[in-house]
């Protein structure tokens, strides 16, 4: 029960962080948000760009 309530304790905000609505933006722009939202990510986790 503990791993199920980190899980969603975490969960929503990586989703609201990496979440973009594709009906409202066209593939580059989405590109470039995901790109952004993994950069901030590593960022967060402190992993390093591969």
């Amino acid at each position: 029960a503990r791993h199920v309530q980190n899980f969603t304790s975490i969960h929503d905000p990586i989703y609201n962080l990496n979440y973009f609505p594709r009906n409202q933006f066209n593939a580059a722009d989405h590109r470039e948000l995901r790109q952004a939202a993994t950069d901030m990510w590593r960022e967060i986790t402190c992993l390093k760009s591969a």
